[in-house]
């Protein structure tokens, strides 16, 4: 058998320093070191083999290298013989993964690391190290063998990718930064465009004028729709489109929303639309609804402003394990769709899903989609073909359902709404619209002006609030104002927010709005959301719950509560009377406590309704806003007012 020395290639004053040090190998580890080292040159791996000594200079110490090191390193064999390996760092190599490396070899593990070595000259390279603790058999000596692989390259591969892709996520987020910013810009003129056309149009125009409005309409809406898919497709490009998490949701309140979206938008357009819904559909659906939604939307909007004449629908049927939603519309198939398909398939592609086309010339148009859904039979009845749908549609006709009605026009104008909107132009817009389907408002600026209005005086039928509101932003406003609802008892109000993108909007749903609308909003939107009727009003609450206060008092008799509610009208008396006077004379801390002992008094007989009335006033009195506090006393006396009639009831039957 050859010596180490000639397997490892030593020779000269090498082989004679080497010589001392394996004299101390056994045979047997002799041998075992001249297979690895045949294995390595196989690899063309460089291999060093060190005594371990207590790992404190001058250990551990090279005892045996091969040619493969000599060539990475730039050292001759005499010069690395003898030393530690630690010649071979430099200020690169990482403290942080050499102090790994050492404990590990204290502890006789085997390493797996990569570093920063120094050539000869000087020069940085990487390895990637594989150590492994050999004993010897016979004296028991420990000898670390590392194995060493040349990684300079990849690593340099990899900075190289990674400055490439950042500076490409710096130029796509520049692009996309512009394509956000103009469809900010172009989109307030747009809709104030659209707005003003839709008022005009209200207004009773001369006949000879109707088309030409009509007309100026359209071509508003789509170019506000080129820029929706300009500014999609720049989102999509950068990666916005990861799925989001699956989340359940009632499939009626989907077919809702996509109604309030687009049934005035059709309106407008004079054609028909209508939502469809299959039998056998599962109540609950889960899937990634905001790019549902976004789907659903770009394919609506498409076939709405390609056909001319005629309708538009909106069906979801069920499958075999699936749920199939379809856009029906007796446009034209030549028609190109450009921008909003783009965007459409690749929204599709997100969902794990295709679009997939059928159309007739001179007869329509139909796209859907499959996206599989739980609980549905493992047989279902074949979906409508798409020629069931053209003729009625062609026609204007209802192919589904009919509608329910709309309210009658007087309960729309005795609607109250909140509008918190930051720019001013859009403000003024909104106000015209609003104030043509005949409805009151108030407008602020700002979210926290909104917070104060949104939970004083008597609740508002309807908020509108930007996403991007000043000091308090819209998200934030939501949720204080579920907040204050939650804590005191309150149905919550109806808020929708005014949204950007539609990433905006459901972030703003997520936040605690009912509804989100993307702008432009048209007058037809916002008279379908009058529509939608008017919570609760605030005397649906009852100013005493008498049952519930007997229950938690141990009270058995009607008797026992009326001594109990006898004492509270004396207080109640009182209280109201130094309120009223204390908010009279702006007595901040006198009001104060006088608000306090009344909400904890009222919450004593589950006056629950007196104390929700008592929250805008400390807000009022809190923020030196007394013209505002004085005002939230009339809600006040008016449920001070209710309560008293509730216990001479109860004092009257006792």
């Amino acid at each position: 058998m050859p010596s180490l020395n000639h397997v490892f290639g030593i020779g000269g004053h090498a082989a004679a320093m080497s010589e001392t040090a394996l004299a101390a190998l056994s045979p047997r580890l002799r041998h075992r070191l001249a297979e690895i080292e045949a294995l390595v040159a196989r690899e063309g791996d460089a291999l060093m083999v060190c005594e371990a000594g207590d790992l404190a200079p001058p250990y551990p110490r090279i005892v045996l290298i091969n040619e493969a090191l000599t060539r990475l390193t730039g050292y001759d064999r005499q010069v690395l013989l003898g030393e530690t390996p630690r010649l071979l760092q430099g200020p690169e190599t990482s403290a942080e993964t050499r102090a790994e490396i050492r404990a590990a070899l204290e502890a006789r593990r085997r390493v797996h690391a990569e570093i920063v070595n120094y050539t000869k000259d000087g020069e940085t390279y990487w390895v990637a190290l594989d150590i492994v603790a050999v004993v010897d058999p016979d004296s028991g000596r420990l000898y670390h063998v590392a194995f060493q692989r040349d990684i300079t390259r990849r690593k340099r591969l990899e900075v190289e990718w990674a400055e490439a892709r950042a500076r490409a996520d710096r130029a796509m987020q520049g692009r996309q930064d512009f394509l956000t910013a103009f469809a900010r810009d172009i989109r307030a003129p747009l809709a104030s465009i659209a707005a003003h056309l839709e008022l005009l149009d209200r207004g009773g125009p001369k006949p000879a004028q109707g088309p030409l409005l009509a007309a100026a309409g359209r071509a508003a809406a789509e170019a506000g729709r080129l820029v929706d898919d300009l500014l999609d497709l720049g989102r999509i490009d950068a990666g916005a489109t990861l799925p989001a998490p699956l989340g359940s949701f009632a499939l009626d309140d989907f077919l809702a929303d996509i109604r309030l979206l687009f049934a005035s938008d059709a309106n407008g357009l004079g054609l028909h639309f209508e939502i469809a819904a299959g039998p056998g559909l599962p109540a609950q659906m889960t899937a990634d609804l905001t790019h549902l939604r976004q789907l659903a939307g770009v394919l609506l909007g498409c076939a709405l402003h390609r056909t001319e004449s005629g309708g538009v629908a909106f069906s979801v049927e069920a499958l075999a394990g699936a749920l199939r939603f379809s856009v029906h519309a007796s446009g034209e198939p030549g028609h190109p769709l450009g921008l909003g398909l783009t965007v459409a398939e690749k929204l599709a592609a997100t969902l794990g899903t295709g679009i997939v086309t059928d159309s007739a010339p001179g007869e329509g148009t139909s796209r859907w989609f499959d996206l599989p859904a739980r609980g549905l039979a493992a047989e279902a009845a074949a979906p409508r073909p798409p020629s069931d749908w053209w003729p009625a549609l062609r026609a204007g006709a209802l192919v589904g359902t009919p509608p329910a009605p709309a309210p009658a026009l007087a309960e729309v104008l005795q609607q109250r709404i909140l509008v918190a909107c930051a720019d001013a132009a859009e403000r003024a817009t909104l106000a015209r619209q609003l104030q043509s389907l005949g409805v009151r408002i108030d407008i602020v600026a700002n979210g926290a002006q909104a917070l104060i209005l949104a939970t004083a005086e008597t609740p508002y039928d309807l908020v509108l609030a930007d996403a991007r509101l000043p000091v308090v932003d819209g998200a934030d406003f939501i949720r204080g104002l579920r907040t204050h609802e939650a804590a005191h008892g309150l149905p919550p109000a109806q808020v929708v927010g005014l949204a950007d993108t539609a990433a905006e909007g459901e972030a703003l749903r997520r936040a605690g709005m009912d509804q989100a609308l993307e702008r432009p909003v048209g007058l037809g939107q916002l008279s379908d959301l009058l529509a939608g009727g008017s919570p609760p009003a605030p005397d649906d609450q009852p100013p005493l719950d008498a049952e519930a206060l007997k229950q938690r008092l141990g009270i058995a008799d009607d008797l026992e509560l009326a001594a109990v509610l006898a004492v509270f009208a004396e207080t109640l008396d009182g209280l109201e009377a130094g309120l009223v006077a204390a908010i009279g004379e702006a007595d901040s801390d006198r009001a104060q406590d006088l608000l306090h002992a009344l909400a904890a008094e009222a919450q004593d007989v589950e006056a629950r309704a007196l104390v929700a009335a008592l929250a805008p006033c400390r807000i009022a009195v809190g923020n030196g806003d007394w013209p505002f506090a004085r005002r939230t006393l009339e809600r006040i006396t008016a449920e001070a007012a209710r309560l008293r009639a509730a216990m001479d009831r109860i004092l009257g039957l006792a």
